[in-house]
């Protein structure tokens, strides 16, 4: 499963006649008008938070890459077990929110 490559970015339909709606988009190609129509009518928090969210997958992506590789290389006598094993339980985390991003992670939550 992969989704829309980013940017995402705001749009939305104000008018005095009507309640203010934000949606989010991808991006437009150059023969198109619009982009893919990513979720609308939603709320502003919510879609900004939605808009950023491939800049989120990516920036944590490569934390985690990097958070990796120097666990690798780490000293425990220099850098101290339990810094590494707090480093360690990140990169689980992170592990576990990229798959859920990525549709790899079917668990359903009440």
């Amino acid at each position: 499963m992969t989704h829309t490559l980013g940017p995402w970015h705001l749009g939305g339909i104000f008018d005095s006649t009507t309640t203010p709606r934000t949606s989010v988009w991808g991006p437009t190609p150059a023969d198109a008008q619009s982009g893919e129509w990513i979720a609308k009518d939603v709320r502003l928090a919510n879609a900004t938070l939605i808009a950023a969210a491939p800049d989120l997958l990516d920036v944590l992506n490569s934390l985690r890459n990097e958070a990796v590789g120097f666990l690798a290389m780490a000293d425990p006598s220099a850098h101290g077990q339990t810094n590494l094993a707090c480093l360690q339980r990140r990169i689980d985390e992170a592990d576990a929110v990229i798959a859920k991003a990525e549709g790899r992670d079917q668990t359903v939550r009440p």
